[in-house]
């Protein structure tokens, strides 16, 4: 699990490069929250939370692909509190998940939230 974490959070950290190269940041939190937000997003999009549950490459990818974009809403709501609705979301999904194992019910709802804050980005 540590393994998963450490290297979801690398993804992560790529993902932020990504967008910081990609639109630019002043130096200023707002910026740096607007990416890591964005980041995150770009991480839920490629979540494919249906393997979560499998053994395997397909479970360890959802994994870690599902902890980077939590721990990147959880920066960049730090940085700026509008980006709250979506760090609350994901941490939501993920703890419903941890719990039952399962993707269904407040898993999907909570997900379904946190895809609706990434289109209105």
């Amino acid at each position: 699990m540590i393994a998963a974490l450490t290297v979801g959070v690398v993804f992560g950290g790529g993902g932020v490069g990504t967008a910081w190269i990609l639109f630019g940041s002043d130096g200023g939190s707002g910026s740096d929250a607007a990416a890591d937000a964005i980041a995150a997003c770009g991480a839920l999009d490629r979540l494919d939370e249906s393997n979560s549950a499998a053994e395997g490459a397909a479970g360890d990818i959802s994994i870690r692909q599902w902890a980077a974009a939590q721990l990147l809403a959880e920066s960049a709501a730090a940085g700026d509190p509008t980006y709250k609705p979506l760090s609350t979301a994901l941490a939501n999904s993920r703890s419903y998940f941890d719990e039952t194992l399962d993707v269904g019910g407040e898993v999907k709802a909570e997900l379904t939230k946190a895809r609706r804050i990434c289109d209105d980005l």
